[in-house]
């Protein structure tokens, strides 16, 4: 048994999405949880991020803080680099950029993939004031961003960078580009999906998710109707 659990994490592929908020990473994390091939996680380092940060308010903090993993180092090491089912060897996790702590272990980021969806900043404070009726430096998620480049930097590995315009203008080559960059066969199933969310999504989602969860096909409405998340 051991050995098998051995042989799974050898074999998963781990794909982390580090986005700035507002930015359509849940659409993302929803045309990837299209495929056969592939689990999703919907910010895995949520409840670490609120228990680190006690002036982060929000609606379902409490509920978060009770059911979710407040240890960093225990969600990358049970989640982000667990081992994968053998019938869905890609793990893809969803993770926005303000959760990239400085009390985080770096040496994850070496044994993942990575990539990264970015915005306007003028875009991202005017999506993130409409939310929620405060924004602030921390919120956009670039300081964060900006300290994982540079991690990344460190190590040397070349992360592929989304604009989210990129993804309005043509959500299957965005798509494509990405699958190609892990080595992954794109399916045009990523464009799609049912109304009303996914069962991966995160407690938060009744909050943030509701253009991504009003639309059933493609990333491009989700857009246009003004989702973001």
């Amino acid at each position: 048994a051991m050995a098998a659990t051995a042989a799974a994490a050898a074999a998963a592929r781990r794909i982390n999405l580090w986005s700035l908020p507002r930015c359509a990473s849940t659409a993302t994390m929803y045309a990837f949880a299209q495929r056969a091939d592939t689990r999703v996680f919907d910010e895995p380092l949520y409840a670490a991020y609120l228990a680190a940060h006690p002036e982060q308010q929000r609606p379902y903090r409490e509920e978060l803080l009770r059911t979710g993993e407040k240890d960093a180092g225990a969600v990358v090491a049970r989640i982000i680099l667990g081992p994968a089912e053998p019938e869905r060897p890609v793990r893809f996790f969803k993770n926005i950029a303000t959760q990239f702590m400085p009390t985080l272990d770096r040496a994850f980021l070496r044994e993942a993939d990575h990539f990264i969806l970015v915005r306007h900043p003028y875009r991202v404070i005017a999506s993130y004031y409409k939310a929620l009726g405060t924004a602030a430096v921390h919120d956009t998620g670039l300081p964060r961003m900006l300290e994982l480049c540079n991690e990344l930097d460190k190590i040397k590995y070349d992360a592929l960078v989304l604009d989210n315009s990129d993804i309005l203008g043509d959500p299957a080559s965005s798509l494509q580009r990405i699958c190609s960059r892990f080595g992954l066969d794109y399916t045009p199933r990523m464009l799609t999906w049912k109304t009303g969310g996914i069962p991966e999504d995160g407690i938060w989602a009744s909050c943030w998710y509701d253009n991504t969860h009003r639309v059933s096909c493609c990333l491009a409405l989700v857009f246009t109707s003004g989702g973001r998340r």
